[in-house]
C-alpha cells in the first residue's frame, strides 16, 4: 500500500509596494545627510582648532624671538664737581631764537654766570655763602610767615624746603613783591644756600641754545614735552663724600 507523500508549497513572499521603497529610500537619504553633516561639523572643529593652536604657536615664537628694543634716554644727568650735586634733565625739549621755536637736544647752555648756574633755560641755581639755617635765611627774607613750604627728603642736604605757595588769604597786593619770587626750592649744604629759581620765558638769562622749562611750553604745540614727567626737585641732589 503506497502512501501519497505531498510537498509542501514554497513560501510566497508578498511583493515590495512601490510605496514602501520609496520610505526607505528617504530614510537612507537623511541618514547619510546626517551623518555627512555630523562628519563636516566635527572635521570643521578639528580643523580650526589646529588653526588656532598653530596660530597661537607662531604669535609666542614671534614674541619670544623678537628682541627687546632698548629704549632711548629720556634724560641726562649734569654733574657739578665744584659745588658738588646732580641733577637730571630732559635729554629733548624746545629752543627759541626770535619767536622761533624748535626742536632740539637739551643741555647746550649749561654754565656758570655772575647769577649762578643757568641750566639751559630750565632753572637758574643761585648760590650764597650762608652760615646759618634756612629757617634763619627765611627770617631776614621776611618769607618765613607768609609761605607755606614742604621738607624735601631725597636731595642729601642738611636742609631742603619746597616752596609750595603764599599762605592762605594772602595776596601780592597786599605784601608787594613776593620775596621769593619765583624761587621753587631752598637748599642749605656746607655753609652755603641754594636757591632754584624758575625761569619764566621769556626770561632776561634766556639762551637761545638752551631748551625752554617743559611748565611753560604750548600744551597744545608741543604736548610730548609738557607731560614729561621732569621734577628738578626729585632729580637734584648732593653727592655723598666717598
Amino acid at each position: 500500500m503506497e502512501l501519497n507523500s505531498t510537498t509542501p508549497a514554497p513560501a510566497q513572499t508578498s511583493p515590495v509596494s512601490p510605496r514602501q521603497n520609496s520610505k526607505y529610500l528617504i530614510f537612507i537619504f537623511i541618514f547619510v545627510l546626517i551623518s555627512t553633516t555630523i562628519a563636516f561639523v566635527i572635521g570643521g572643529f578639528v580643523l580650526a582648532k589646529k588653526y588656532a593652536e598653530k596660530k597661537l604657536t607662531v604669535k609666542i615664537s614671534t614674541i619670544i624671538s623678537s628682541p627687546t628694543p632698548t629704549p632711548t634716554p629720556s634724560f641726562k644727568k649734569y654733574e657739578n664737581v665744584k659745588y658738588g650735586f646732580e641733577l637730571l634733565y630732559p635729554a629733548k625739549g624746545i629752543t627759541e631764537k626770535e619767536n622761533k621755536f624748535k626742536e632740539a637736544e637739551c643741555g647746550n647752555a649749561i654754565k656758570e654766570t655772575n647769577d649762578g648756574i643757568l641750566v639751559d633755560n630750565f632753572f637758574l641755581i643761585r648760590i650764597l655763602n650762608w652760615q646759618g639755617t634756612l629757617d634763619d635765611y627765611l627770617v631776614q627774607k621776611g618769607a618765613k610767615n607768609i609761605y607755606d613750604f614742604k621738607k624735601i627728603e631725597t636731595s642729601n642736604a642738611d636742609e631742603a624746603l619746597e616752596v609750595i605757595d603764599l599762605k592762605k588769604g594772602l595776596e601780592v597786593a597786599s605784601i608787594g613783591y613776593p620775596p621769593l619770587m619765583y624761587i621753587s626750592s631752598l637748599y642749605k649744604n656746607n655753609n652755603m644756600i641754594f636757591l632754584f629759581v624758575h625761569l619764566p620765558h621769556p626770561p632776561n638769562q634766556t639762551d637761545p641754545k638752551g631748551c625752554l622749562n617743559p611748565k611753560d611750553l604750548d600744551p597744545n604745540k608741543f604736548a610730548k614735552y609738557v607731560d614729561q614727567k621732569w621734577d628738578i626737585i626729585q632729580s637734584f641732589k648732593f653727592l655723598k663724600e666717598k
